[in-house]
């Protein structure tokens, strides 16, 4: 999602991030590892700051 700042330009307000890989984890487990997986990231804590993030898991 973008919010308008100004005649042509805008900055991200929201971020949608589906995510999907193979694995013989159940979606349970993959959504936990997903967690996880973002709270030890670096750029998704720095920009989950500045801006919404949904993830989900397929």
């Amino acid at each position: 999602m973008f919010k308008k700042t100004g005649p042509s330009t805008a900055i991200v307000s929201e971020m949608n991030l589906k995510v999907s890989f193979d694995s013989s984890m159940s979606k349970e487990e993959k959504e936990k590892f997903m967690k996880q997986t973002a709270l030890v990231s670096t750029v998704y804590q720095t920009v989950s700051r500045a801006v919404k993030i949904n993830l989900t898991v397929e």
